[in-house]
């Protein structure tokens, strides 16, 4: 039997592939194309898709829109990043639900804690997942 395409299950599986197919990258490579491949994604729910969404001054990484409405804005985050959640408390505003994509390699106490500071009212939808990349001295290596 089919999973039901959910959010969650389709993000998650788009992260899984694309950890395969890159390989051996640096953070912000994976970063980019994960943010790529969740614009195009939002067609598989009938939205569309943007990155670098304007807001309070500062960008959100994705939203996907539907009739020029913003329904869900997507966070992605290799650190504990509080500025994602300030993001996110102004786009709740206009009625769009929340999405915190996390590779974090904190200790999940760690992350636990920080979750309860910056989300306690557990309203955004976490994905965390542990990922391992080229190590770099400066951010933006392997960029062209």
């Amino acid at each position: 039997m089919d999973e039901k395409l959910t959010v969650p299950n389709a993000v998650t599986k788009l992260m899984d592939d694309l950890y395969t197919d890159l390989g051996e990258v640096y953070s912000y490579t994976y970063h980019k194309q994960l943010q790529n491949r969740l614009v195009d994604l939002a067609t598989q729910f009938n939205c569309v898709g943007e990155a670098e969404y304007k807001i309070i001054g500062k960008s959100i990484d994705v939203v996907w829109k539907r009739n020029d409405k913003v329904i869900l804005a997507i966070e992605i985050d290799r650190r504990l990043n509080e500025n994602s959640f300030t993001k996110f408390e102004a786009i709740k505003q206009i009625g769009s639900k929340t999405l915190w994509i996390s590779y974090s390699h904190k200790k999940p106490e760690k992350i636990e804690q920080f979750l309860k500071l910056v989300n306690p009212n557990n309203d955004t939808y976490i994905i965390h997942k542990v990922l391992k990349f080229k190590k770099t001295d400066r951010r933006y290596q392997d960029t062209k």
